[in-house]
C-alpha cells in the first residue's frame, strides 16, 4: 500500500501535512518548522511512525493529530 502525501500552503499561513510521520512527510516537516511554518500533520499511523515527528513534540509551531482523513467529523472535534 503506498502512502500519499499532501501539502497544502499558503503563503503567511499555517500548513496542513497529510501523512507527515511517514520517511518523507517527516522531511517535509522538518523543513517546513525550520522556515518557520506553523504544522499540523493528520497521519492515522498505518505505515508512519510517531517517532518520526518525536524532535517537534512540545514545539509551539507543531501540532499533530493522529486520526484518519475518512473519518472528517472526528478531525474537525481535534
Amino acid at each position: 500500500m503506498s502512502q500519499s502525501h499532501m501539502v497544502v500552503k499558503m503563503q503567511n499561513e499555517p500548513t496542513i501535512v497529510t501523512g507527515g510521520a511517514g520517511f518523507i512527510g517527516s522531511h517535509i516537516v522538518k523543513r517546513l518548522i525550520s522556515n518557520g511554518t506553523d504544522v499540523t500533520v493528520i497521519d492515522n499511523l498505518s505505515n508512519g511512525k510517531k517517532e518520526n515527528l518525536t524532535p517537534y513534540e512540545g514545539k509551539k509551531s507543531f501540532r499533530l493529530i493522529i486520526d484518519d482523513l475518512a473519518s472528517p467529523k472526528k478531525i474537525a472535534d481535534n
